[in-house]
């Protein structure tokens, strides 16, 4: 008996690439060019844009100025300051819609050329006379322009940002007795909140009572029936039927958030003790000295803080004191 001759591997098919067992199966199976983003790139149609590349909003918008606490009666200096900077401001918005109207116009007018030349050519393949080709502002023609127009737009946004630095330090001026006037607002917005909180509270459970008055009575006029039908209903039955027309009155959703302390009532506790741990904030507080960056010499820094301690509240500097005993720096 004859050993069995090797088998061997069938001639590969001519036109199929034949597979490599290497790591990598997906490059084993092309034979062609590397892949490569930035041809595809190439192939894809150009985006439209003008000839000066500039989309709409790439313009730098003016500094600013500080807006004065709301409430505050607002000084004639500071005022025409404002004022100044509005008008600027208006100025600078209408060079920025020059660019974009003339943008517009331009493309525009090229559109309006295409289109001429389109029905100029299909009258003439009709015999019939051709339409006058109007003329269109060129794309080089935008570029220029636009940067003609876009120097206006940043002159003006320069004269505004001028304007906002100059309401701001008239705001300086005011700042110490706007912050003097807004943490005394602390207190009474407080209170209010305080007081508004409990008259929704009371509001809500006298609703929530109206539920259970309104089952007690109904469930009353019930046995009222009943009885004078000769039917006799026992003191159990009467608060079952008030048990049973009191769930009919609550929605799913009612008996659900109660069940999840959600319920009016319950919320407008909940807001209640939250407005109690905002009683204990201080809007006029005194910092540590090391948790309060001030810039400048350690000297003026000091200075600075002092003075911010020595403009406080006794019931602050108190407060400070019994929390920072021994947080104080010289003088």
């Amino acid at each position: 008996m004859t050993a069995p001759e090797p088998t061997t591997a069938p001639a590969p098919t001519p036109g199929l690439p034949q597979p490599m067992l290497t790591p990598g199966a997906g490059a084993a199976f092309y034979d062609g060019p590397a892949f490569n983003p930035a041809d595809v790139v190439a192939q894809l149609p150009p985006r439209p844009q003008t000839g000066t590349y500039h989309d709409p909003g790439d313009f730098r918008d003016p500094a600013e100025p500080i807006a004065p606490p709301t409430g505050v009666e607002v000084p004639a200096d500071l005022a025409a300051a404002l004022a100044e900077y509005d008008t600027a401001r208006a100025a600078w918005v209408a060079a920025v819609d020059a660019v974009d109207e003339y943008r517009t116009e331009a493309r525009a007018s090229r559109a309006a050329r295409e289109k001429a030349i389109r029905d100029a050519g299909q009258a003439a393949a009709r015999g019939a006379k051709r339409p006058a080709i109007p003329p269109a502002i060129s794309e080089a023609d935008e570029e220029a322009e636009v940067r003609i127009r876009s120097a206006v737009v940043e002159a003006r946004r320069r004269e505004a940002s001028d304007a906002a630095r100059k309401a701001d330090r008239l705001t300086m001026t005011y700042a110490a007795g706007w912050a003097a006037e807004v943490v005394a607002r602390f207190g009474p917005a407080l209170d209010e909140a305080t007081a508004a909180t409990q008259a929704a509270y009371t509001a809500a459970q006298r609703a929530e009572g109206i539920l259970n008055q309104a089952a007690h009575w109904r469930a009353l006029a019930l046995a009222a029936e009943l009885e004078a039908k000769g039917v006799r209903v026992s003191e159990h039955q009467r608060g079952r039927l008030f048990g049973d027309l009191l769930d009919a009155s609550r929605t799913h959703h009612y008996r659900t958030a109660e069940g999840q302390h959600r319920a009016p009532t319950q919320l407008l506790n909940t807001v209640h003790e939250a407005i109690g741990t905002l009683r204990g904030c201080n809007p006029g507080a005194v910092p540590h000295p090391d948790a309060v960056m001030i810039p400048g010499e350690v000297a003026e820094a000091r200075e600075v803080w002092w003075a911010l301690y020595d403009k406080a509240s006794p019931e602050t500097q108190r407060a400070y004191r019994e929390r920072h005993p021994r947080s104080f720096p010289p003088r």
